[in-house]
């Protein structure tokens, strides 16, 4: 993996990746960076995060499962049944920044996590309007 990944992955908020469904169909994912705290308490979850200190978390933004993390390696978990599992089919794992889903830019910080407040709702429902007109 070159030094470019990781810089991107160090200043992104925002995580993409494609896996192949149970129906044998692809899926292509894009969750913005939260909290494990905050998505065991808006998803009902009771389990620790994975054991990876470095581990991110996300929230799905479209299609895909509600939430996934990522490890260190570049593996991406979904959690089910208070268990995380790696996807055997992950691939073309994304990062990248986008500053509709920060809060409060502020550039000594390495990577920006929203608030628990933030609701992400209005900025896709604002998208989707610029882009229906």
């Amino acid at each position: 993996m070159n030094s470019n990944h990781h810089n991107n992955k160090k200043k992104s908020n925002i995580c993409s990746f494609t896996f192949i469904s149970q129906a044998q169909i692809p899926v292509y994912v894009t969750g913005v960076e939260r909290s494990w705290n905050f998505l065991k308490l808006e998803f009902d979850r009771q389990s620790d995060g994975l054991p990876s200190a470095n581990a991110r978390y996300y929230q799905t933004l479209y299609t895909g499962p509600k939430l996934f993390a990522v490890d260190d390696n570049d593996v991406v978990y979904y959690h089910d049944a208070e268990q995380w599992t790696p996807y055997s089919s992950a691939s073309i794992i994304t990062y990248s920044y986008d500053s509709d889903f920060v809060e409060d830019e502020d550039e000594s910080n390495d990577v920006c996590v929203l608030s628990p407040d933030f609701h992400y709702e209005e900025i896709l429902n604002k998208r989707q309007v610029s882009l229906s007109q």
